[in-house]
């Protein structure tokens, strides 16, 4: 059998001449897209006899770009194999169908050699309604495809297998165009990389709270805690996992997490990314090694490898999913771009539609903050930092106010934080330095929950535009007017962001929120208005001091009020 199997994948290798085109369907939209002539996608129900078909070998396969093994769900061991120079190009939907082999599928791939995305046996549909699962089970019957699993949280998606002698994305449009279901997602194999590259483990300076080189080139975060630390706030890290044992988290590690892989919880940890990123956000004060943005926020992991897999768009939106069905009020994304790939005509309606969900049903209706990292690879935003206008995407800058040399620009770049050489925590009680617009990223989402903890009614659109309005035009660029939260550059969207003055704008004060009354002796009734009233080493000698302040008094000693005199505080 395998003898003949291979003899007809031979015939129909010299029988094609030319890659042919092929589509897919998105948000109602026919996407042309064109297979590889070089890669070509192949699964067998295990490792063992995928191994055993050599079709390496029988095909002139060069060498093996990438494999794995079955995961959850009834999936393959697969392999991505690259054809050798010289030999003719392969229509996989074409071998697929005049394959023999009871349990061989062959799928097409999509981009460059490099770094390839193929499609595989797996595909996805979102019903019309919650109810029409009949509507599913009568066509999958019909189309000989089989119902695998409802994705975990997205109620309306469904995951299905192909039949042998087709593929996922042949059967998605198929789906598709009986009109039958709101949206079908090809599950392209996407590989998101995370957003950051390792340095000087020994670097402990944090610089992007407070910039003692270059004034005001941070996040003005010291500040900021005089006003809140984001207590009350959960921020969801969807990442390679927080340590939840690590002493940076002890005071505020949420007790829910998951792990989006297995699709159950714990979260566990698959690298150092996710740590490194999860301190950023909320490393506590607790003079243990230093701070997070949020150093009160409640840090919910969802965690994922970040690695190559057939279902990993179907993952990450289900941990998407899963963050906000469980109040996450920022959910932080450092990852993405597809290594540089700019595939922009590979999308993932499923991945859409989560981030969507996300934004217009999170915090009770009010909107959950989605940030993506803008991606490191010195060029223009690929998928999915660019994909909704309604994402918080942030680039990265270097401690003197400039880009950094790796960040991503363009149309759809929001803000800017620092993300060279960016200490945080690291797994097992480590610490060190990371650099990356994954490192940016969680900056912006510990100012956010900074701007959620006072003002916990606003949208998350009002949340976006009070950090988006209130940035600092850093770095000697030229700041556009006319965009919509005030002048912009494609390098470095609205600017730098300033907790303080994102803060002060989300509470209706301004973007200087702050009065201070100190050092004074009050002789005679004194009224000090204000939104958020600083005061210190004050002296109550005659008479009365009202803090009318609308937010909130701060009182640091000394301060003393004088017998028989009065002190007021709030209206």
């Amino acid at each position: 059998m395998m003898k003949k199997f291979l003899v007809v994948l031979l015939m129909f290798v010299s029988a094609l001449a030319q890659a042919q085109s092929d589509y897919y369907w998105y948000k109602g939209k026919k996407i042309s897209i064109t297979p590889s002539k070089n890669l070509v996608y192949i699964s067998a129900p295990d490792s063992t006899q995928l191994t055993a078909s050599k079709l390496g070998t029988n095909l002139s396969f060069a060498r093996e770009k990438f494999k794995g093994a079955p995961q959850k769900y009834n999936d393959n061991a697969w392999k991505i194999v690259e054809i050798k120079s010289g030999s003719l190009p392969v229509d996989a939907t074409s071998l697929q169908k005049a394959s023999p082999a009871a349990q061989i599928h062959i799928a097409p791939v999509f981009g460059n050699d490099t770094m390839p995305i193929a499609t595989t046996e797996f595909f996805y549909v979102q019903l019309k309604s919650e109810n029409d699962l009949p509507v599913l089970k009568a066509q999958a019957e019909k189309l000989g495809t089989e119902i695998l699993t409802q994705v975990p949280y997205m109620p309306t998606w469904y995951k299905l297998k192909a039949p042998l002698g087709s593929n996922g994305l042949t059967m998605a449009n198929t789906f598709y165009e009986t009109n039958l279901f709101a949206e079908i997602d090809p599950g392209f194999m996407f590989h998101f990389k995370n957003n950051a590259c390792p340095t000087d483990p020994s670097f402990v300076n944090q610089w992007g709270l407070r910039n003692t080189s270059f004034a005001g080139i941070d996040v003005n975060a010291c500040n900021a805690w005089d006003l809140t630390l984001g207590a009350g706030v959960t921020v969801a890290i969807l990442d390679q996992g927080v340590d939840a044992a690590h002493p940076e988290f002890a005071a505020n590690y949420s007790p829910l997490s998951w792990n989006a892989m297995t699709g159950s919880s714990p979260s566990v940890v698959y690298g150092n990314h996710g740590t490194h990123v999860g301190g950023i956000v909320g490393a506590n004060q607790n003079n243990y090694m230093g701070s997070g943005v949020a150093p009160a926020a409640t840090i919910l992991s969802v965690s994922h490898s970040l690695g190559l897999g057939v279902n990993t768009s179907q993952q990450l939106a289900s941990g998407i999913n899963y963050a906000w069905q469980n109040g996450a009020a920022v959910i932080n994304n450092s990852w993405g771009d597809q290594g540089g790939a700019y595939y922009f005509q590979l999308q993932s309606a499923m991945l859409d539609n989560a981030i969507a969900s996300a934004i217009a049903n999170g915090r009770g209706g009010l909107g959950t903050v989605v940030i993506f990292a803008a991606g490191n690879f010195n060029g223009p935003m690929d998928y999915p930092a660019n994909s909704n206008a309604n994402i918080l995407t942030v680039g990265s800058i270097a401690n003197n106010g400039t880009r950094s040399s790796f960040s991503s620009f363009g149309t759809g770049l929001d803000v800017v934080a620092p993300g060279s050489n960016i200490w945080s925590t690291l797994p097992s009680n480590g610490e060190g330095s990371m650099s990356g617009t994954s490192m940016a990223a969680p900056m912006v989402a510990g100012v956010a929950a900074l701007v959620i903890a006072v003002s916990p009614n606003l949208t998350g659109l009002q949340v976006r535009n009070a950090i988006e309005s209130t940035a600092k035009k850093v770095g000697g660029y030229t700041y556009t007017p006319g965009s919509p939260n005030g002048s912009w550059n494609n390098q470095m969207g609205y600017g730098l962001v300033d907790a303080v003055a994102a803060i002060g704008v989300g509470a209706g004060c301004g973007v200087n929120p702050v009065t201070t009354y100190n050092s004074v002796t009050v002789t005679s009734n004194t009224t000090i208005t204000g939104c958020f009233i600083h005061s210190s080493n004050v002296t109550v000698a005659a008479g009365k001091l009202h803090l009318n302040a609308s937010r909130m008094v701060t009182i640091t000693p000394t301060f003393t009020v004088n017998a028989g005199q009065e002190l007021q505080l709030g209206n």
